[in-house]
């Protein structure tokens, strides 16, 4: 028999699956779709090549049919759980969930070393911020210092894993004892480890409420409109933010007097579903 079916290297599990059925062919193993049916308890002679091509999705009953019938041991079966309830994920919260089980499986970290820590560099709201403390003209160094930085501050073990995983990502280095920026761009690496992504911005939202109780009105700018739009002019506004965003990061990056962290957020989002007009 050939080797086995390397699980941990696919995104998709209807992928996952066909590999499966091919290498099971190819190595001479009994298989047709009625046959899969048959074995595992099914009505419809077809439902797993429907589910291959995309037109059904496996129901827990069967999904754990196909890890018996297709032999997966305890860790590929656990991944290949989790991997078909990311794509079946409807929300990006559910699939930030599933996506933090599978970049933690052992064997898909061999695949993808960095794949947990870039999911944790989004995740954990702090790494993003520690990161651009090392830009200020006055680069905090010690556990402590960064700690007492953070608005609202975190622990010392806390810094201590960020910088650890900073140091790893390549996005900081530390030179006779001192923390620095590498100029690497971050990048959000496997397509699980993006979902990360989602926590952040969760987080700075919220940080955002907060800061309405924890600083006064000359230290933030908080603001909002509700306003009514054609979806032209919405797929104007969301061209006007992005563009205003690049200036901004311009700015920034030209500035060599960096004093202070901030968290700038951008929101645009429906409070109201849409209504067909009639003509």
């Amino acid at each position: 028999m050939g080797n086995r079916v390397n699980i941990f290297s696919f995104n998709d599990y209807r992928q996952a699956l066909k590999a499966l059925i091919d290498h099971r062919k190819k190595n001479g193993q009994t298989f047709s779709y009625r046959w899969f049916s048959q074995r595992a308890g099914l009505t419809s002679p077809n439902f797993l090549n429907l589910v291959v091509k995309g037109h059904r999705h496996l129901s827990s009953e069967t999904l754990e049919k196909v890890i018996e019938i297709f032999r997966l041991n305890k860790e590929e079966g656990d991944f290949f759980r989790n991997l078909v309830q990311f794509n079946k994920a409807k929300t990006l919260s559910e699939k930030e969930h599933f996506a933090g089980q599978l970049v933690r499986s052992r064997k898909f970290l061999n695949e993808y070393p960095l794949s947990r820590d870039q999911f944790e560099y989004y995740s954990d709201w702090y790494n993003i911020p520690i990161r651009e403390l090392f830009n200020l003209k006055a680069k905090p160094q010690t556990a402590e210092e960064i700690s007492q930085s953070l608005v609202p501050s975190i622990s010392q073990s806390e810094v201590r894993v960020a910088l650890e995983k900073l140091l790893t990502l390549g996005l900081v280095e530390q030179k006779n004892g001192k923390y620095f920026v590498k100029e690497e761009s971050v990048t959000t690496g496997h397509k699980f480890a993006s979902f990360g992504v989602v926590q952040y911005h969760k987080k700075m939202m919220s940080l955002a409420a907060e800061s309405l109780d924890r600083f006064s009105g000359p230290e933030r700018e908080i603001s909002a409109v509700t306003i009514g739009l054609s979806e032209k002019s919405f797929l104007q506004i969301k061209k006007e933010i992005e563009d205003f965003r690049s200036r901004l990061m311009a700015i920034a990056e030209a500035d060599e007097e960096k004093e202070k962290i901030y968290q700038l957020n951008f929101q645009l989002f429906p409070l109201s579903k849409g209504r067909e007009i009639k003509k």
